[in-house]
């Protein structure tokens, strides 16, 4: 996935599906500095610390919105508590985006 529009530049760039946190999705970047998760108590949530993802705690440091643990949803503009919108876009593990319905042509 691809993560764009945030305020602090840190937080943006590609992101990799790696081990899931708590039985739920977890994204980071490459490099493993920056994480992308979903808390428990219904927020997607970005922040630079590791966790053992176990126990998955309530860091914050790039923001969080609401929502429930299907990373789908993030897809788009999602209004961010950085009082802006973040842009989310799945790809294939480059910054091309996969193909969507509209967009997907079918092989012959």
């Amino acid at each position: 996935m691809v993560i764009s529009g945030h305020t602090d530049d840190s937080y943006n760039g590609v992101y990799l599906r790696t081990d899931d946190w708590g039985g739920v999705a977890h994204f980071e970047q490459a490099d493993g500095s920056v994480h992308l998760y979903h808390h428990p108590g219904g927020y997607w949530q970005l922040d630079y610390r590791d966790q053992d993802g176990v126990t998955v705690e309530d860091y914050f440091d790039g923001g969080y919105t609401g929502g429930s643990a299907e990373y789908l949803e993030l897809d788009g503009d999602v209004w961010w508590s950085t009082s802006n919108y973040v842009n989310f876009r799945f790809t294939d593990g480059t910054e091309e985006p996969l193909p969507t319905p509209e967009t997907f042509a079918p092989t012959e």
